[in-house]
């Protein structure tokens, strides 16, 4: 008789999906199921155990105390925070043993693995259970790529390969040679509601799926399915390249059959082959040397990465760009995208800045976790390394002397670096400074704008009303948009939410969106509970959704899981956006959240508490009426917005009731919502694209060269 299995279940389908085949084959079957990643259906009918990340010893007595042989990894476990994980004894021994460099996407999993292996278990893969679930090689359906296909799956792979590396993610998508997004941690769902946003005119880009490289293909194996290909055909995609022999398609033919309907294609490839035969009268992508920028193949044609327009016999341009935060290295990434696609020759790219500036072709000075440090504690201990830092790119600039520095936001490190070129024994004058995002100095300390324009020569902004603060002080400013045009949260499908989540057109939907921090966790939810509780006695089938981020969902669903209504969490911005569109009326924190709902045009009422002690210093220095930037651009309350002392259950409560059941006054909000898009930015090319024309026109015109 074969072994008893158990079943370590993450999240998805997959773990029941195992459990069926391994009982059909006449096997035991347990299931460890972790709180806040399994979905409850996987411990349908099994002996099972219900426990949290860190709660080691539970885990191996109930292995034992099932006479459990085998075990497998199944289902997607998201990252973890490290207060989620709460280690009893046997995981702390574990943790100080292996350090915190475990906590990645699947670190953690590779240590548990091992302990578990210690312990007598032996750890098995998915595809020793269901091989079946392994993609072959070549085109599983009827729809095969083409030239301009194979060319970007060859960029592809040699992009999710190096992300893989990093321990970052899994995917990639690319689009006529060019990097339109890499996978972070709001998964492949995320990247590619991203990537549509992003995509260009022409032929659809492709979505390419990797086995990381040192990834135990027994833990956890890239995996797609009919949603994967419903959510690539309405992103714009052409198809999705699966590595052969190290991904999973869940229900095959199903899969195959929605690809072939809606004309994509799905085909397994190998890791192996970064270079894809290239389409006619196109270029061929090569791999980066030495996970660098791509170089000149032989004859002199660019790879993908730096397209030319023209004969090419101009000196290449150096950028340095510095991006100290993760939305940093989202605005940088653009900004390099739109620029090789504006540059009419190569552009190299040095600096520092995140997983997806480097897979758009950053030569990293260093890594940017070395200076993205938040709040004192956090700051002192690391001050000498800071320093060093600072020194180092500094004295990196001036060796280097780039065509141009660009700056990302994270203003605590950026400015400090524009101010020392600046001055000193050994001032770097030559060189144009630009910075992009810039300081709220309409909000607060408005003598900032006239201390960087000492500085700088060129300032991207993102709202509409800055530049006038930054040019009576004679500095060169653009407004290039706000990058949350970009976003997609226009774009939600809410027929397609009701229907994955079935909800009845019946049922009315109130978006619930109590903030990305714990703090705002802390201050919101017990108000929003109570609100929800008030109106769910006067609108009887009233549902709530509340979208969150991976971090914080375990908390998240433990907190709602008493409120008095039905409630749905979701994560990741296709399902928030999704949610958007099938919602009336929205409440949330404070925050860019409100940019989106107004780009969604999602009638809202908007709220924010922070303790007694900072909102009277903020108080002291905060100079705009209003918080919400929707009521700042109008100048008057459209969005009405309940704060501090005003944020109690009654007042939300009649706030939201007037959305509800005023159809005057939702759709007062709406129209006064549809001004939002052109004040960020929409209508004409992306932010990026604006903001890499602007940086473009600086480099040339430092070299002396008409644009």
């Amino acid at each position: 008789m074969a072994a008893k299995l158990g079943i370590l279940a993450g999240g998805g389908s997959l773990p029941a999906r195992l459990a069926q085949a391994a009982r059909g084959a006449g096997r035991e079957v347990v299931v460890v199921a972790f709180h806040g990643h399994t979905e409850p259906s996987a411990v349908d009918g099994l002996p099972h155990l219900w426990t949290r990340l860190g709660a080691v010893a539970d885990v191996f007595a109930f292995l034992r105390r099932e006479q459990v042989a085998d075990l497998v990894f199944a289902g997607p476990m998201r990252r973890p925070a490290f207060s989620e994980i709460v280690p009893d004894w046997q995981a702390t021994k574990i943790l100080a043993k292996i350090g915190g460099r475990a906590l990645g996407d699947d670190g953690l999993l590779r240590a548990l693995s091992g302990c578990l292996e210690g312990e007598g278990f032996r750890v098995v893969g998915i595809h020793d259970i269901l091989g079946e679930l392994l993609a072959p090689e070549g085109a599983l359906g009827a729809v095969a790529p083409d030239g301009v296909a194979l060319a970007d799956i060859g960029r592809g792979i040699e992009v999710a390969s190096a992300l893989g590396l990093l321990d970052v993610g899994q995917a990639a998508v690319v689009q006529q040679g060019l990097v339109l997004g890499v996978e972070g941690i709001e998964g492949t769902d995320g990247l590619i509601a991203r990537c549509g946003a992003l995509s260009r005119a022409g032929l659809g880009g492709v979505l390419v799926k990797l086995k990381k490289p040192q990834q135990d293909r027994r833990l956890d194996l890239p995996t797609i399915g009919v949603t994967t290909v419903e959510q690539a055909a309405k992103a714009g995609l052409r198809g999705i390249a699966i590595e052969a022999g190290g991904a999973l398609v869940m229900d095959r033919e199903e899969t195959v059959a929605t690809a072939d309907r809606l004309g994509l294609f799905v085909v397994g490839v190998s890791a192996d082959s970064a270079v894809a035969p290239p389409p006619e009268g196109g270029v061929t992508p090569k791999p980066p040397e030495g996970g660098a920028r791509s170089k000149p193949p032989e004859g002199g044609a660019l790879s993908a990465s730096h397209p030319v327009r023209g004969d090419g016999a101009s000196k290449p341009l150096t950028l340095f760009l510095i991006a100290g935060e993760p939305s940093g290295d989202v605005l940088g990434a653009r900004l390099m995208a739109a620029l090789k696609v504006r540059a009419d020759r190569p552009v190299r790219f040095v600096g520092i800045g995140g997983p997806q500036m480097m897979v758009e072709g950053l030569e990293p000075l260093f890594p940017m976790a070395d200076i993205a440090l938040m709040g004192v504690f956090e700051l002192l201990p690391s001050l000498p390394r800071l320093i060093y830092r600072f020194n180092q790119t500094v004295r990196a600039i001036r060796e280097c002397h780039p065509d141009a520095v660009v700056t990302i936001d994270a203003p605590g490190f950026t400015f400090r670096i524009g101010r020392r070129l600046r001055s000193g024994r050994h001032p770097v004058r030559d060189v144009p400074l630009i910075h992009y995002v810039a300081p709220t100095v309409w909000a607060w300390r408005p003598e900032r704008a006239r201390k960087i324009a000492a500085f700088l020569d060129h300032l991207l902004v993102i709202l509409p009303f800055e530049p006038p603060w930054f040019e009576r002080e004679g500095l060169a400013t653009t407004f290039v948009g706000h990058s949350i045009i970009e976003s997609g949260a226009d774009r939600g499908d809410g027929p397609a939410f009701r229907a994955r989540h079935a909800i009845a057109p019946s049922e009315r939907l109130i978006v619930v969106l109590p903030g990305s921090r714990t703090t705002e966790l802390k201050y919101l939810l017990p108000p929003f509970e109570a609100t929800l509780a008030r109106l769910a006695g006067t609108h009887p089938g009233l549902v709530a959704v509340v979208p969150t981020v991976a971090h914080l969902a375990a908390r998240v669903r433990a907190a709602v899981a008493g409120w008095p209504l039905r409630t749905l969490v979701v994560e990741g911005d296709r399902e928030k956006y999704d949610a958007f569109a099938a919602a009336e009326v929205a409440l949330a924190a404070s925050g860019t959240v409100a940019l989106e709902l107004a780009l969604a045009r999602l009638p809202a009422v908007i709220t924010y508490r922070l303790s007694r002690i900072t909102v009277a210093l903020y108080r002291r220095l905060i100079k705009t009426k209003f918080a919400n930037l929707v009521n700042v651009m109008h100048n008057r309350m459209v969005v009405p917005e309940l704060l501090q002392e005003d944020c109690t259950p009654d007042k939300l409560t009649a706030a939201i009731t007037t959305l509800l059941d005023n159809p005057a006054a939702r759709q007062a909000q709406v129209e006064a919502l549809k001004a939002v898009d052109e004040w960020l930015g929409a209508g004409g090319p992306p932010p990026s694209a604006r903001a890499a024309d602007a940086v473009w026109r600086n480099m040339l015109h430092n070299r002396g060269e008409e644009t």
